[in-house]
């Protein structure tokens, strides 16, 4: 298969070369080279285009809602790893803020830092402190609120109440 591709393409390198500076040949390129730019433009490959004709629009919509509903369940699983490790984002820039101060005042050339941050170890350390947070914030909140045991003991009804200290 590998060999028929590549003597496939030698046979059209060939016939381009041979017939290149044929005026219908030229103006193809230009025509091409034309469809490239605004393909790029869109930011596309020509390999990403499936026709140059009509398309049919219920494949289009139904592609589209797919593609919209893959990335909504995406982006709606990624949410909160965002928002539980924004944390410790924003403190590891905050470290590489300070640490950048601290080097521009012991230093007499002046130093760009664009990336990098926080060590990787202060990082952990910061990840492992938001996590113990938070799992005993999780923990503790349904012990906490009356409404939430309704979910975790299914046989209790609302109405039923919670014995508390005071009534004993």
């Amino acid at each position: 298969m590998n060999q028929e591709y590549t003597r496939y393409r030698e046979v059209q390198l060939r016939g381009y070369e041979k017939y290149r500076y044929r005026p219908y040949v030229k103006e193809l390129k230009e025509t091409v080279l034309i469809c490239n730019k605004k393909l790029r433009a869109l930011n596309l490959h020509d390999h990403q285009v499936e026709s140059l004709d009509r398309s049919n629009s219920v494949v289009n919509f139904w592609r589209f809602t797919t593609r919209f509903f893959k990335f909504s369940l995406f982006m709606g699983l990624s949410l909160p790893g965002i928002f539980l490790f924004s944390p410790v984002f924003i403190i590891s820039r905050r470290i590489l803020r300070e640490r950048l101060k601290r080097h521009c005042f012991t230093t007499s050339y002046p130093v760009l830092l664009d990336g990098g941050g926080a060590s990787f170890d202060e990082n952990l350390q910061l990840k492992q402190i938001f996590q113990s947070v938070f799992f005993v914030a999780a923990i503790h909140a349904p012990f906490t609120h009356k409404y939430l045991l309704h979910f975790i003991e299914p046989g209790r009804r609302r109405s039923e109440s919670i014995p508390s200290s005071a009534s004993k």
